[in-house]
């Protein structure tokens, strides 16, 4: 895990948060459906992750982009509450609210699922074709 008594590991932290919140700002201002794509695309990457780690066992570099960088791309407050917008009817997309906001409330957990096992599968293989490197 990550040492936040430790200067350079909060550095690390911070700068990988601060990316992954630059970089979910960037992709949702260009994309229309920009939090389904950075939950969905961050929900591989972490499932990515996760099955290389373990194989590539290292808690503070897992911790870093897991926690840091896509714990800040991805975000489920924005989702909720267009879920919840979708539900007044104020979504801007025209038409019925209900069929709106359940599309959004079930299409992310779907895909989200789908690209988070597809990470894992993806990541264990990669990480099984790595050599594995002490890291203590």
């Amino acid at each position: 895990m990550i040492d936040l008594t430790d200067p350079g590991q909060l550095f690390l932290l911070l700068a990988t948060g601060a990316a992954g919140a630059v970089a979910r700002v960037w992709i949702s201002e260009r994309h229309p459906a920009g939090t389904l794509v950075v939950n969905v695309a961050g929900s591989l990457a972490a499932g990515g992750l996760l099955g290389w780690s373990l194989t590539q066992p290292s808690a503070t570099l897992f911790a870093l982009l897991s926690l840091g960088l896509l714990g800040a791309f991805t975000t489920f407050s924005t989702w909720m509450v267009e879920v919840v917008d979708a539900f007044q009817g104020t979504g801007g997309e025209g038409g019925p609210a209900l069929p709106q906001a359940l599309r959004r409330a079930i299409l992310p957990v779907v895909l989200g699922v789908g690209a988070a096992a597809l990470g894992v599968t993806t990541g264990v293989v990669l990480g099984e074709g790595l050599v594995a490197v002490p890291l203590s």
